[in-house]
């Protein structure tokens, strides 16, 4: 594929977010049957994008290595004095490219936002660079939030008035749009490119899993990122873990599913499930190798009995292995993809632990109901999807 015509990929696929790479992985095999080649944007040159997931190259991207090599700074190469060699090599493949494809994932956000800092400037920088250069730009699986600042509204509303064709996760992502009055024409409602993935669901629940067996997933919490302490999301997720093996007798096992932490270390899942162990340990473990394929994860929720999760493609990845969720969210991401599977809507970060017990016993007495729910839901979800984003994309 090295002489094949190709699309430029930007996202968040270099954090080591699997759930990044269920959206990356359909994408480059669509791409791919259709005598296309992938190249990504990366800050990090990481092999596993190519050998394991299939993408023809690795280019760098406006980024800097760390952020305390960013802090007072502009985009790297933008300025005074800086090497910009990699400014001209990403304008020559933008100029060589069919177009540049934005996501997918929750990406255009004013989480943190500065003049030519952050992810809204850095996408509206790349669709700046493809208008220039008369190239098409595709917003991919992306789910759309609300952004609170204006200057966050003006950018968002900018790179989507100026895409070609745009594909959102969810409903609620095109209302989030309206509300800012964008110009666009409607954008696709197509679900999460996760549900390409070909994972055939457990025949039976006796069959490979251990009904007993506990998935946990977690993430970095912070008191502006879920309104609570990260001290204090670990010294609750302890006392979970002890309502599930102490109280109900169960087992549980921590399962990673980001393990990035160059600039901090609870960005990497594996962070914080140790520390949720060293106050209460996981009967079963946690999961401590970097786990980069996707088929370890088909594997590890296959032997699931039920998932206790927090991350939105741990509800994708217990659906399609056919495990009952018990959803816990701190944003409406999570949300809206449990009410597309039909599960239960997730418990708050701060629940209570009688709260989270009754929840949970609920789920494991009505274990087979919630999962002909959530199996139904996948069938739909998944049914011609890669299809449908073929003729997306290629239309």
């Amino acid at each position: 594929m090295s002489n094949a015509p190709f699309f430029i990929l930007a996202g968040g696929y270099d954090t080591k977010n699997v759930g990044d790479y269920a959206m990356l992985l359909p994408l480059r095999r669509i791409v791919n049957d259709k005598g296309y080649s992938l190249k990504l944007l990366s800050r990090h040159h990481q092999e596993h994008l190519r050998e394991l997931y299939g993408v023809a190259e690795i280019l760098e991207n406006f980024e800097y290595e760390t952020r305390a090599q960013s802090e007072g700074k502009f985009f790297r190469g933008l300025n005074f004095g800086d090497d910009t060699n990699h400014l001209r090599r990403l304008a020559h493949e933008i100029s060589e490219s069919e177009g540049v494809i934005i996501g997918g994932g929750r990406l255009l956000i004013d989480y943190t936002l500065d003049i030519m800092r952050g992810p809204l400037p850095y996408f509206a920088l790349l669709v700046t660079l493809c208008k220039f250069m008369g190239k098409p730009i595709f917003i991919y699986g992306m789910t759309i939030i609300k952004n609170t600042s204006t200057a966050g509204k003006k950018l968002l509303k900018y790179i989507i008035d100026n895409s070609t064709r745009i594909s959102v996760r969810d409903a609620e992502s095109v209302t989030v749009l309206r509300n800012i009055d964008c110009a666009f024409s409607e954008p696709r409602v197509i679900p999460d490119p996760a549900f390409c993935l070909d994972w055939p669901s457990n025949p039976s629940l006796q069959e490979n899993s251990d009904l007993n067996l506990v998935g946990v997933t977690v993430r970095a919490i912070s008191g502006s990122w879920g309104g609570m302490s990260l001290d204090d999301y670990i010294s609750h997720m302890a006392d979970t873990l002890a309502t599930i093996q102490d109280r109900m007798g169960l087992k549980a096992q921590g399962i990673p599913h980001q393990f990035y932490g160059v600039d901090d270390q609870e960005y990497d899942d594996r962070y914080i499930l140790e520390k949720i162990h060293q106050r209460n340990p996981f009967v079963a473990g946690y999961i401590q190798d970097e786990m980069l394929d996707l088929d370890d994860y088909r594997q590890t929720y296959g032997k699931l009995g039920a998932l206790v999760g927090i991350r939105r493609h741990s509800f994708v990845f217990a659906a399609l292995a056919n495990v009952p969720i018990v959803p816990i969210s701190e944003n409406p991401n999570a949300a809206r993809i449990c009410r597309q599977l039909r599960t239960m809507p997730p418990l708050p970060l701060d629940y209570s632990m009688a709260e989270f017990r009754s929840v949970l016993s609920e789920v494991l007495d009505q274990r087979s109901e919630i999962c002909a729910r959530q199996t139904s839901a996948v069938e739909k979800l998944s049914s011609g999807l890669s299809q449908t984003y073929s003729q997306w994309l290629f239309e």
